[in-house]
């Protein structure tokens, strides 16, 4: 049961020795195959039985139940295993937890070890229990941490280490163990993208830390400047000068194209890696309009001027919205069409559709009729609520991605817009929304519930559909004519 490459090391070694008659990956996240390797990837291709899902969903159970494992392998599976899986092995299941237990029990141990500036870090493998991470420990292999590793070069120490403890340990018959020591700590928590945000008022120590733990493949470390937010993938400390006596602390003192340094309680911080990822300057950065205008001017033609965070996870989106109806010799209007991302899609994949695609941000529709100079007639920069449904309609009507900024009374908005699609289709509509179920939330942008917006719609709307199953953070709606 396992996620990431870790698990995947752990498979390998397990295949060498045993037979491996089952895999329980995690449910499908952004990260899986593209970040990390991927558990689930791995056991089809190796044609092993393999399914998605967490200890309370009852395929798993069943699944279990069935082939009744002599043991059960955890690897990276970040959910508690309830007591009546962890009786169903009668060797017992293990977990490899990355930490030298009993230190560092719960989630995110490495990047929590480099936080408190730990020099020693390692992989332990114990029974599970019903606790968080106190069962009895079978090894442990020690690591250690440099001063100047960051989270990838811990992470890539320790992914032989995960092959290398699972291959000792299944050679073993003996399988012994011995009580953890009883230390009254509570489990780490989780960390989440904005706990990167860096504290100016901190220590050095601290701040570079920070940086360090939170590195790629994390979201990073990252502070607003100006209106404009930098993320700072390394980070050195630079002791106090004459120059940097005339700042104040989190000012920038200095920016190139090669390195930026900000003043700190007792010198400076110098990276030379960092993103400029917002440039709002003077700006009002919740302006939508401004926002999208900013990430195209810097982007160009490319996923990030619309804000996705891979092409994979946009055209996941664009193939759940297109599976609402027949999309082959139909028409579609796509709202907030950016720089026609969906009518590259839409061409690929379906013969003799008529696209339409309409966007409030002027520079995207710049970016359309550049990127696709024979047909700018598709494309029309406006809002839609500024149009008239009288004359104007088409099979299908589309959105993808354009309620997650909205500021203002941003439920009533988004019902507003949802109106104003229906008035324009002919069969149907379909949209998607951040989901209020994510477990993941960045500050700033709007989630909704799906059951509430779906009770809101039923009172108008009668033919509904609501899907949930493509994404951990995101929902799409259906609505038939």
């Amino acid at each position: 049961m396992g996620n990431h490459t870790v698990g995947v090391c752990v498979i390998k070694a397990l295949i060498q020795k045993r037979t491996l008659i089952g895999i329980v990956a995690h449910p499908w996240d952004l990260e899986d195959g593209v970040k990390y390797e991927s558990v689930y990837d791995f056991g089809i291709k190796n044609e092993i039985p393999t399914i998605r899902g967490t200890p309370k969903d009852q395929h798993v159970l069943d699944f279990l139940f069935k082939n009744k494992p002599d043991m059960i392998w955890v690897a990276d599976y970040k959910f508690i295993l309830p007591k009546k899986i962890i009786q169903i092995p009668k060797f017992g299941c293990v977990n490899l937890h990355p930490s030298l237990l009993p230190k560092y029990k719960g989630r995110a141990s490495i990047n929590w070890c480099i936080l408190n500036g730990e020099k020693e870090t390692g992989l332990t493998a114990h029974y599970i229990d019903e606790g968080v991470d106190t069962g009895p420990i079978i090894k442990q292999i020690k690591i250690q941490i440099a001063s100047t590793d960051y989270i990838s070069d811990v992470l890539n120490n320790l992914y032989p280490i995960y092959f290398k403890m699972t291959e000792i340990i299944i050679k073993n018959s003996n399988f012994s163990s011995i009580p953890q020591k009883k230390i009254f700590m509570k489990p780490y928590p989780r960390r989440k993208p904005e706990d990167g945000k860096i504290d100016w008022n901190s220590s050095e120590d601290k701040i570079i830390n920070l940086i360090r733990a939170v590195s790629k493949p994390y979201p990073g470390a990252f502070f607003y400047y100006k209106g404009d937010k930098y993320i700072l993938w390394d980070g050195k400390f630079k002791r106090k000068n004459k120059l940097s006596k005339k700042y104040s602390i989190g000012e920038i003192i200095n920016q190139t194209e090669k390195c930026v340094e900000i003043k700190s309680r007792n010198g400076s911080i110098v990276s030379s890696k960092w993103d400029l990822i917002e440039l709002n300057g003077s700006k009002d950065p919740s302006n939508t309009i401004n926002f999208f205008s900013d990430l195209s001017q810097r982007y160009g033609i490319n996923f990030r001027s619309v804000n996705w965070s891979s092409k994979v996870s946009q055209e996941l989106r664009f193939k759940k919205l297109l599976q609402i109806g027949e999309i082959k010799n139909s028409s579609i209007l796509d709202i907030g069409c950016g720089i026609g991302d969906m009518f590259e899609f839409v061409q690929q994949s379906y013969v003799n559709t008529q696209y339409h695609g309409i966007d409030i941000t002027p520079r995207m529709i710049d970016l359309c009729l550049e990127r696709y100079p024979k047909h700018k007639d598709k494309f029309k920069c406006t809002d839609i609520l500024d149009l008239s449904s009288a004359k104007l309609k088409f099979d299908w009507v589309v959105a993808s991605g354009i309620f997650y900024r909205l500021k203002e009374n941003p439920f009533k908005k988004s019902i507003e817009i949802i109106d104003k699609m229906y008035s324009f289709s002919k069969k149907g509509l379909a949209f998607n929304s951040l989901s209020s179920w994510s477990e993941v939330q960045n500050e700033g942008e709007f989630y909704m519930d799906p059951i509430f917006l779906l009770s809101e719609l039923k009172k108008k709307y009668k033919r509904l559909a609501l899907h949930h199953d493509y994404h951990p953070s995101d929902f799409t709606i259906y609505i038939y004519k």
